[in-house]
């Protein structure tokens, strides 16, 4: 078993089993869109991620590998505390968001549906919202129906400009952009890599 896999047949508290509902919500969207792949969803790749992006809501940007315990902290409680309810409204109020910035079949023509640009976009537009333990002091650009529009544009700019620089150009990159790069290319899941990489696009949103 992989290691959502074995979570799985460990814990069976309201934090999982509210990540797990959150995934089967989307998952359409994360399969139409390439996020997922069908076989990562047949090994509850699904419930991995919205795992995942649920603990940045709850806890703060972090590596994955504190999944676990977000699940055995909330192991034992009867009823969804208030701090995760809050979170799970986030939660799909972000996705609604996500929705009206890509379809699926634009998400999946940017970088942004790979999993882990996706976990800095999910980030940024919950950031947006409601400020998020490690991304103290970074912007809060304005995300509205009004300004949807400004943020595709935003982020397809960001997106192209990584495949010019890492594949089709022998121009350097700027520093600030060549460091996104490098917490894009390097240790993507570190802590310090997540919350550099969404501190970068919510500037560059900002303006």
């Amino acid at each position: 078993m992989n290691v959502q896999e074995k979570l799985n047949a460990k814990y069976l508290g309201v934090f999982k089993t509210s990540a797990y509902e959150l995934g089967f919500s989307y998952i359409d969207y994360l399969l139409e869109g390439g996020v997922l792949t069908e076989k990562g969803v047949s090994r509850m790749g699904e419930a991995q991620l919205a795992s995942d992006l649920l603990v940045s809501l709850v806890g703060g940007v972090q590596t994955p590998k504190n999944i676990e315990k977000f699940y055995r902290d909330y192991e034992n409680h009867e009823t969804t505390p208030p701090n995760v309810s809050d979170a799970i409204s986030l939660y799909r109020r972000s996705m609604q968001f996500i929705g009206a910035i890509y379809s699926t079949v634009e998400l999946k023509n940017t970088n942004w549906s790979r999993p882990h640009w996706f976990y800095t976009l999910f980030n940024c537009v919950a950031h947006a919202q409601t400020p998020i333990v490690g991304l103290e002091g970074a912007p809060q650009p304005p995300l509205t129906q009004q300004t949807v529009q400004r943020w595709r544009g935003e982020l397809d700019e960001l997106s192209a400009l990584y495949d010019k620089y890492v594949d089709e150009s022998d121009e350097a990159a700027p520093p600030r952009f060549a460091r996104f790069i490098n917490h894009a290319r390097f240790r993507t899941t570190d802590t310090e890599s997540r919350r550099e990489r969404a501190r970068f696009v919510l500037e560059t949103i900002a303006g």
